[in-house]
């Protein structure tokens, strides 16, 4: 899965991360082409991973929204794991 480093936004364009280390996998079902992909932060006040949906800025530029599948946070370090799916087009 490849590895990218960007931001982790707000529905609103707020920062809510910097420097993000997401892995991104690309798939293709027929002429869509899909990506769904993880990433971990630190618990931080502005991030709730229960509203769902989020936007993403990679360090290349391109940009999406993401959909937070599922979350859990880890006991040992308090970081969030977060597993999300496309929710459209990452541009």
């Amino acid at each position: 899965m490849p590895r990218f480093s960007g931001q982790i936004l707000s529905r609103d364009g707020d920062v809510i991360a910097s420097n993000a280390d997401i892995l991104i996998n690309f798939f293709q079902i027929g002429s869509l082409t899909y990506w769904s992909g993880s990433f971990s932060l630190p618990r931080l006040p502005q991030f709730e991973p229960q509203k769902g949906s989020f936007n993403i800025q990679l360090s290349d530029g391109r940009k999406g929204t993401i959909s937070i599948k599922e979350f859990t946070m880890d006991s040992r370090t308090s970081e969030w794991h977060i597993q999300f799916e496309n929710d459209g087009p990452l541009e």
